[in-house]
């Protein structure tokens, strides 16, 4: 890609139905992210779009689900490069708690978790080195 789009990739929702269901907690959630995001995946890989390799993390933010330390080496099991995880962490203030985000308590574990030894560990356990993937 060249231009104002040098160094664009797309978030592709689309992981290959064995590893999807074998490590989603919300299996239903990420079928149906995998559907919708099915026609979109194939595009992109006709086209040569620079995108993910893998997408996990689909849960059930507003039902009862295990915490992130729990979670996340279900996520990294088996990954594979260019695998994304989805996640959307976040420090919970007053603002925050009192606006329209349902979400706020799996926001702040997830802040929590990523900033701790255990995700550190995890990674390593898994074999998985971060990597940035923008600009």
């Amino acid at each position: 890609m060249t231009g104002r789009l040098k160094g664009a990739w797309l978030r592709d929702v689309w992981e290959p139905l064995p590893s999807l269901l074998g490590n989603a907690p919300s299996p239903l959630k990420a079928l149906a992210l995998n559907l919708l995001g099915w026609s979109l995946h194939r595009r992109a890989e006709k086209l040569g779009i620079p995108r993910n390799r893998g997408f996990r993390g689909a849960y059930d933010l507003l039902g009862p689900h295990p915490s992130p330390d729990r979670l996340f080496p279900r996520f990294l099991a088996d990954a594979r490069p260019g695998l994304l995880i989805m996640c959307h962490p976040a420090y919970v203030d007053q603002a925050l708690i009192d606006g329209p985000d349902p979400v706020h308590a799996p926001r702040e574990a997830e802040r929590s978790y990523l900033a701790s030894e255990i995700f550190s560990r995890h990674l390593a356990d898994a074999g998985v080195a971060l990597r940035h993937v923008i600009g």
